[in-house]
């Protein structure tokens, strides 16, 4: 089974990186602008992994990883943060 990364930023660019760095290695890509998105495009179809920065609009990545831990379903999807903010 291919593994799928849902990668959360608001940053097309952003986007275009992570799946140009990670498609060619076989995994499968779905973004998510903001949270909202991203909470709802995960429990629809959960991901392998979330990749997401700290501020995205909607829900932050912080409640957005709060969201995701509160899920029976979703509670173990390993969450990495990618952000600018130091």
């Amino acid at each position: 089974m291919e593994a799928r990364i849902l990668i959360v930023d608001e940053d097309p660019w952003f986007h275009g990186v992570v799946r140009s760095a990670l498609s060619d290695r076989g995994y499968a890509i779905t973004t998510a602008a903001d949270g909202v998105v991203a909470l709802a495009k995960a429990l629809i179809d959960p991901p392998s992994l979330v990749l997401s920065d700290v501020r995205v609009p909607g829900i932050d990545g912080w409640r957005l990883v709060r969201r995701l831990r509160s899920s029976r379903k979703l509670a173990e999807i390993p969450f990495i943060f990618l952000s600018e903010l130091c």
